[in-house]
């Protein structure tokens, strides 16, 4: 963006005996490391593929701003901070955005307007998205073939779904519980190779605020694999190789709460802990469901039989050793009298407890 500076300045250092003047008899802007991103954009040529994968629905005859003039115009002013379209009509005559697009700095014709760039907006289709989406994962999967060869040891693709506040009425705002907030629920997909702690962006998607965790998940992995597989096909894209970790917001399909979901299951070391030998509760834990069990086969029997049922204190014998229990409230006949909770009409019962009592 194009600022008021001095005219001009003088400096004195230490040491030197006559003054430094600096003069500013030329436009400046405030965005002059934009241009290291246009070097990197050069050589990664993602707004070239970005603009090929939109289709200009637009008339030729009209035509004032080449396509790829236009995504280039939004793509830098988004790096430099410019969300709004409505900062072109700043941007449109400022030296630097002009030498971004390759036009010249004082001379050039100014850049595309706010109008210009909301109809490009809403011009977008379905279809356009999609093709965009496959360029950035293509831009950055074929850079890091380049970078690293096909043989990668692994793969780690990172979901995590963030929350895009919004302001007004816009299309697809809903309110989240989670984040309080009106916002959208997009979906980030990363990749990371190997051991590099470095993530990068490979896909995003967006959704509404209310979507669910899931959504898009299965689609989006299905092509990111394709794409793996076709410029990986060493040790890295193999089946185990590639895995899919997954954030709290971004819940893979089936997954009960895990973190890491490999592609194949892989069998257990040899050196892994084996399962401990069962401990001296074991017994009375498994006396514990068996008792449970009969519970509920006593249950189903009083609702088959109706009135003709007995009730829960007849006709069943206790399950622990140890007699008298205070877990039990009916205790054998022989060592134990009927408890409070028996009526004095029940006749205490004839089994025996299994010690000697």
């Amino acid at each position: 963006m194009a600022t008021a500076c001095i005219a001009h300045s003088t400096l004195r250092v230490h040491g030197i005996s006559k003054p430094i003047v600096a003069r500013f008899d030329q436009h400046a802007s405030s965005d002059s490391g934009a241009v290291l991103v246009k070097a990197v954009d050069d050589r990664l040529g993602l707004t070239v593929r970005s603009a090929s994968a939109v289709r200009d629905r637009r008339q030729l005859g009209k035509i004032a701003h080449r396509l790829r003039d236009l995504v280039r115009q939004r793509v830098f002013g988004l790096a430099c901070g410019y969300a709004d379209c409505n900062d072109a009509a700043q941007l449109a005559h400022d030296p630097i955005h002009k030498l971004l697009l390759e036009r010249d700095p004082l001379d050039g014709p100014a850049l595309g307007s706010q109008p210009t760039l909301s109809r490009f907006e809403n011009a977008v289709a379905r279809p356009d998205l999609y093709r965009l989406g496959s360029a950035l994962a293509d831009t950055v999967l074929v850079y890091h073939h380049e970078r690293l060869g096909p043989d990668v040891r692994l793969i780690t693709l990172d979901l995590d779904a963030t929350d895009d506040p919004t302001h007004g009425q816009q299309e697809f705002a809903l309110f989240n519980g989670y984040y309080d907030t009106w916002c959208y629920l997009p979906l980030v997909a990363t990749v990371t190779f190997s051991t590099e702690p470095m993530q990068y962006l490979v896909a995003a998607l967006l959704r509404p605020g209310t979507g669910a965790a899931t959504r898009g998940v299965r689609g989006l992995l299905r092509r990111l694999f394709a794409k793996l597989h076709m410029l990986f096909p060493g040790p890295g894209a193999r089946a185990g190789r590639c895995r899919v970790r997954r954030r709290h917001a971004a819940r893979l399909p089936g997954d009960r709460g895990g973190r890491v979901r490999a592609r194949a299951a892989q069998q257990p070391s040899p050196r892994q802990a084996r399962p401990a030998p069962p401990g001296p509760g074991a017994d009375a834990r498994a006396h514990h469901r068996a008792d449970g069990d009969a519970v509920r086969r006593d249950a189903l029997r009083r609702a088959a039989l109706g009135p003709q049922a007995p009730h829960h204190h007849e006709g069943r014998g206790p399950t622990n050793s140890v007699c008298c229990s205070p877990r039990r409230p009916i205790s054998c006949a022989k060592c134990c009298r009927p408890t409070r909770a028996l009526r004095p009409s029940v006749p205490p019962r004839s089994r025996r407890c299994a010690s000697d009592c």
